[in-house]
């Protein structure tokens, strides 16, 4: 009835790419030392809490970059989520590690 709605360019396409065994949106819009220790962390919360508590995974990354980098990190983890969210340049990252996905992003 109302046909195919036309999608702006940018939202046609994502790409990813595997950066340290994660499966990364590319390109992150993060610095290489941020995206490997975020990366990093992440694989270790996941294994420390049996990745089957995505909140705590989700609470102590966000506390941990927060204490590392200063707050206001925001911290998404899960298997299906929507998001539509502005951060600071250069500190945005989607990834994903097996099948639990991170969305980690720092705002003012």
């Amino acid at each position: 009835m109302f046909g195919e709605v036309a999608q702006p360019e940018e939202y046609q396409t994502v790409e990813f790419t595997v950066y340290k065994n994660a499966k990364v949106m590319s390109p992150p819009d993060m610095p290489d030392y941020m995206l490997d220790y975020t990366i990093a962390k992440a694989k270790e919360l996941l294994e420390s809490y049996n990745g089957s508590n995505a909140q705590e995974v989700a609470t102590a990354l966000k506390r941990d970059l927060d204490e590392k980098w200063q707050p206001c990190w925001h911290v998404t983890v899960g298997k299906n989520f929507a998001s539509y969210v502005v951060h600071q340049k250069r500190r945005f990252v989607y990834f994903s590690i097996g099948k639990i996905s991170f969305l980690v992003y720092k705002a003012q």
